[in-house]
């Protein structure tokens, strides 16, 4: 019985020189899941309640695109930062998700908020891991490569922000010449997307 007790706390030992030796991206991809779940109900969480609700149990894509989008681009995201490919999917992914929330008149602290949500998320999954010199640097690392995330779409979300400005102005324009025009919310939104929608061509074409 001692012999095979001695087995086992060599075996444990083992096992955790084996953990300790995972990089900071190793165990963020090992937890992706959780991590995931968690991330996009925070963001869920920034809508209103009714909304929220909606969003989390809406799980047909045409219905429900907002939820759809954040699903998917969470993951893009968080795969972009715990690897070195996909770093040319970041732009795009965080137009897709902020232009949503621009339309859906988010401050620019609250639409950007959530990319500062992952760094939490990751401190809670690592409170019950070994942080050895190398990993706190690496941790250090990912921080600042969010840190760089949130920049990036402070300047997309103004960016937006400004089209959608110009949308309107143009509107009131037409409307004060005697255009017929229309205050209704629903055709408003899909103007402000349609141009969107026709600046990210443009982009995309440069």
């Amino acid at each position: 019985m001692g012999a095979l007790i001695s087995r086992i706390i060599i075996l444990r030992c083992l096992m955790n020189i084996v953990d300790r030796t995972l990089s900071l991206n190793d165990i963020l991809k090992n937890k992706r899941a959780e991590i995931l779940e968690a991330w996009r109900t925070a963001i869920i969480k920034t809508y209103p309640q009714d909304s929220s609700t909606f969003l989390n149990q809406q799980q047909n894509r045409f219905l429900n695109p907002i939820g759809n989008t954040v699903n998917q681009e969470v993951g893009v995201l968080f795969d972009c930062l715990t690897s070195e490919n996909g770093q040319e999917n970041v732009v795009e992914s965080l137009r897709n998700i902020l232009k949503i929330r621009a339309v859906q008149e988010f401050s620019p602290s609250e639409a950007i908020g959530f990319i500062f949500t992952l760094k939490d998320l990751v401190f809670r999954e690592l409170e019950h891991e070994h942080i050895e010199d190398t990993l706190r640097s690496e941790l250090r690392s990912f921080e600042v490569a969010v840190d760089s995330l949130a920049l990036t779409a402070f300047d997309i979300y103004l960016s937006i922000r400004e089209k959608i400005y110009q949308i309107r102005i143009e509107e009131l324009k037409r409307m004060s010449f005697g255009h017929h025009g229309t205050n209704d919310n629903g055709k408003q939104v899909f103007k402000q997307n349609t141009a969107l929608k026709q600046e990210d061509r443009d982009n995309g074409e440069q």
